[in-house]
């Protein structure tokens, strides 16, 4: 039978990060009883399903940033951005890879854990 990172990488991209954070997360937790803060709802719902805890265990704590003001332009544009750690469990790969395809410079900016 395969692994839940196994079926998750499977169903995608998105997924399988999430699985693997979500591994990662409570492994570093790591005791019974623990409560674990995430950044996004859909990372909560991976941590319940996969370790079998209660809403009550697992939280949100949005990112400290007002995405509000940060509006989507649709048309070209000049270059992607990815800003953030710089480890494979956040995806740099995925970025790298959309770039390569669509022919559009990327800049990668972020501390390389």
């Amino acid at each position: 039978m395969p692994s839940r990172n196994a079926a998750a990488r499977a169903a995608g991209p998105a997924t399988a990060t999430a699985a693997v954070t979500a591994t990662n997360t409570a492994a570093t937790i790591g005791c019974a009883g623990s409560h674990i803060a995430t950044v996004s709802g859909f990372i909560r719902e991976q941590i319940q399903e996969h370790y079998a805890l209660t809403p009550d265990q697992v939280g949100v704590v949005p990112p400290g940033i007002d995405l509000s003001r940060f509006t989507f332009r649709p048309g070209p544009v000049s270059y992607l951005l990815f800003l953030g750690r710089i480890h494979p469990d956040k995806g740099t790969h995925h970025a790298i890879e959309v770039a390569r395809r669509s022919g559009i410079p990327l800049v990668i900016a972020g501390i390389v854990q």
